[in-house]
C-alpha cells in the first residue's frame, strides 16, 4: 500500500520515516525508510537532534511529478491509450 500523504508531507518541507514498505522503495533517496525499531528511532533522531536532511531540490523534483495534474493527465493517457 502507498501512503497516500507521502508527497504532500514532503512537499510541505517536512522530513518523511517510514517503516519498509515495498512501494515506498524507490523513494528511499528522498526519505528515510526503516526496516525496524531501532532504524526508526535512529532516523528521527538524526533528523531532530542533528537536523540531517535528505536533498532539498532532489525532493522538490520527485514531489512535481507527483501533482494532482500530473496523475490526472496520467489517467487520462491510460484512458486514451486503452480505447
Amino acid at each position: 500500500m502507498f501512503p497516500m500523504k507521502f508527497f504532500e508531507y514532503l512537499s510541505a518541507g517536512l522530513q518523511v520515516v517510514s517503516t519498509d514498505l515495498i512501494s515506498l522503495d524507490e523513494y528511499s533517496n528522498i526519505s528515510y525508510i526503516s526496516k525496524n525499531e531501532a532504524e526508526f528511532e535512529n532516523s528521527l533522531y538524526e533528523i531532530l537532534e542533528n537536523f540531517q536532511r535528505q536533498d532539498e531540490q532532489e525532493i522538490i523534483s520527485e514531489c512535481l511529478k507527483h501533482t494532482w495534474d500530473n496523475r490526472y493527465y496520467e489517467m487520462m493517457r491510460i484512458i486514451d491509450k486503452t480505447l
